[in-house]
């Protein structure tokens, strides 16, 4: 699977305060790089976030519906608790992100990938999701309840109690993952890869099988 990188140019950002973001008719805010701030309890409906860096930033509590995110690298930053439903992400990184609770619900996501992620409690019920990677994060607890995949990888994340409910797993491998117990039925798991661990478990919940 390949992941379309961010096409964003650092050198060409221009350093500027999130609160720019008021001073468009359209709420765009594009090619800039957003250090250190707090952007809290916010409301903005479709918003547009293009070719931008966000690092270090808290970015808590805001209520973004309908938001678009395009070729935009968050590091370091904490979204925790954002509303984002409806959203439209593309060529977009989270890297060292802090995001519990964050709600992605029916939104699309495209080449986006979530890198050494703290995703606990995260909706993303009924979302789209093409060429998107999730790797070593903390995703316990997560909704993907009818959710619809392609080409995307869980790699060497926590999924413990995350929840796929209505979700066909096919193709998708979570044999690199950690979990105790997940929410799925049995049918939507053909076609899932799994390691030996999560075979015995499956087979106990699925089977009542006792294993020795």
């Amino acid at each position: 699977m390949i992941i379309l990188l961010p096409k964003i140019n650092q050198e060409q950002l221009t350093a500027a305060n999130f609160f720019e973001i008021y001073d468009s008719e359209f709420f765009l805010l594009e090619a800039k790089l957003i250090k250190g701030e707090i952007i809290e309890d916010q409301q903005i409906e479709h918003p547009m976030i293009e070719g931008c860096s966000f690092e270090n930033v808290t970015l808590n509590s805001n209520v973004f519906p309908k938001i678009e995110i395009t070729d935009t690298i968050f590091k370091n930053c904490d979204l925790s608790n954002c509303d984002f439903q409806h959203a439209i992400i593309h060529r977009t990184q989270f890297i060292d992100c802090k995001l519990v609770g964050t709600k992605f619900k029916d939104g699309y996501l495209a080449n986006t990938s979530f890198n050494g992620c703290m995703m606990n409690l995260a909706n993303f019920n009924y979302t789209n999701h093409k060429s998107v990677e999730f790797s070593n994060c903390k995703l316990t607890y997560n909704d993907f309840v009818e959710c619809q995949f392609k080409q995307t990888k869980f790699l060497e994340n926590d999924i413990d109690n995350i929840n796929f409910m209505d979700t066909n797993l096919k193709n998708i491998d979570i044999s690199t993952c950690y979990f105790n117990s997940i929410d799925v039925q049995p049918e939507n798991i053909r076609g899932l890869t799994v390691n030996e661990r999560q075979i015995r478990y499956f087979a106990q919940v699925f089977l009542r099988l006792k294993l020795e």
